[in-house]
């Protein structure tokens, strides 16, 4: 499990992080919007779920936690640029 969550707090930490022309291409139709002010806001929360959480509200990020499950090799794709080509 902390694998796991470990990921996904690298893809929500990555998707934030990422452009929107960027997140469009990748996700396509599917494309959710996220604050993109983590790296600038993140240190008054604690830690990249309670920034999503306050940010997103509940219904947005599960879809966004929904769309990272359903789509490994895409969520690779936005990880990958910012944390290097490791799997976790």
């Amino acid at each position: 499990m902390g694998k796991v969550k470990n990921h996904l707090a690298q893809f929500l930490v990555a998707v934030d992080a990422t452009g929107e022309g960027t997140l469009r291409e990748i996700m396509g139709e599917e494309y959710i919007d996220t604050p993109g002010v983590y790296s600038m806001e993140g240190a008054d929360y604690d830690g990249i779920f309670e920034f999503m959480q306050q940010n997103m509200g509940h219904d947005r990020l599960e879809t966004l936690i929904d769309w990272h499950d359903r789509n490994p090799e895409k969520v690779e794709q936005i990880i990958a640029p910012i944390f290097g080509c490791q799997k976790n």
